[in-house]
């Protein structure tokens, strides 16, 4: 690079408004990688392991984080959460920043996070560093690589992500009026009194939404948000190489008959893998009794027993560069099933079950 086009500091510094506004505008896919990993795991408070301009950064956010997520938030050196990691409880949710992604300290840090059978989540501004070989989930927060200190647009672009995080994992909350079916459902699956949250009866809401649930068409979910929604009757030209039915999300009994009505007395396309998932063992065990599980193998899938297995890129399923898999789970999110270039489409089991008879997606109301 020449002297003439090399950065300095004040060109990072003119950089970072438009760096920042992106950064927001794209905020879902940017933090979905962390908030799944803390969520996921039902962590509650937070280690920040941060150095020099990182642990400034995480400094700033750490009041909003605390707010925003109702936890404590702990902003530490390398060397000293190396020293004191004993003190971690088992709901402490522990990522290591590094934007650079070489600071030997920090990798260190990462790598007694394996050791001590955890996570290892690293945060940086460039994946390929040496983090990428130590981190067991790596997270880009947007800001790139710079080439003249730490201290200008890493500082601003890593506090705003921390404060987007907060915001994101905070507020992935819904709250339904339970029904008497639904305690009907509870009595005898838990092992705790439950207890029924509902709305004040004076509450007042920012808005009213109607959904005439009679005139909703089959919906998908394309890459990489489960916002981007598009009904399933557009996907047709959208070539498939995997389905996923079940996992925690949509594997209920009536999901598997859902999927066992389409896939029953017929055979899925030739070049798409099929998993089918049920989301428990009393499930699992109904679904032998009932034969659909003979009807799913004899249909060309794979049943496992509960698992999260592909809907993490854990194991079993995992994506291979340029493939696309429509799946029942709950996020879709770059990386989340496999390799960064790999596709996740979310589908409901219907519409799972009949993309995987025709090999692209379909709309089940069609067949």
């Amino acid at each position: 690079m020449s002297e003439e086009n090399r950065p300095t500091m004040l060109t990072y510094i003119e950089e970072t408004p438009a760096q920042l506004a992106a950064n927001i505008e794209n905020r879902q896919a940017l933090v979905g990688g962390l908030v799944d990993a803390y969520v996921d795991g039902g962590y509650h408070n937070i280690w920040i392991v941060a150095c020099g301009s990182s642990s400034n950064a995480s400094q700033c956010a750490k009041p909003f984080m605390m707010k925003y997520l109702d936890a404590d938030v702990q902003v530490v050196p390398p060397n000293t959460f190396i020293a004191y990691k004993d003190r971690l409880a088992e709901d402490d949710f522990v990522f290591v920043v590094s934007q650079s992604g070489c600071s030997t300290n920090s990798i260190e840090a990462l790598d007694k996070l394996r050791a001590m059978g955890r996570k290892a989540v690293g945060l940086t501004g460039n994946l390929e560093s040496d983090f990428k070989d130590h981190a067991d989930v790596l997270v880009d927060y947007g800001v790139g690589e710079e080439y003249v200190g730490y201290v200008t647009k890493g500082v601003t672009t890593l506090a705003e992500f921390l404060m987007l995080f907060a915001i994101e994992a905070g507020a992935k909350n819904g709250i339904f009026p339970v029904d008497e079916t639904t305690k009907a459902y509870l009595k005898g699956r838990s092992q705790r009194e439950p207890v029924f949250y509902e709305a004040d009866p004076d509450a007042e809401y920012e808005q009213t939404i109607e959904i005439d649930l009679s005139a909703l068409v089959p919906t998908v979910s394309y890459p990489h948000l489960p916002e981007n929604t598009h009904p399933a009757s557009e996907g047709k030209d959208i070539a498939i190489d995997q389905v996923v039915i079940g996992s925690c999300t949509n594997g209920r009994l009536s999901d598997m008959e859902a999927a066992y009505n389409i896939l029953k007395g017929k055979h899925i396309a030739k070049g798409v893998r099929g998993i089918i998932i049920p989301a428990t063992m009393a499930i699992y065990k109904e679904c032998i009794r009932r034969g659909w599980t003979e009807a799913f193998i004899d249909a060309g899938c794979i049943v496992s027993t509960p698992t999260c297995g592909p809907c993490l890129g854990g194991y079993m399923g995992i994506l291979a560069e340029g493939e696309r898999c429509v799946s029942t789970t709950n996020r879709n999110f770059v990386g989340r099933m496999g390799h960064v270039e790999s596709e996740v489409y979310l589908a409901s089991p219907a519409t799972a079950a009949a993309s995987a008879l025709t090999g692209h997606i379909t709309d089940p109301t069609t067949l």
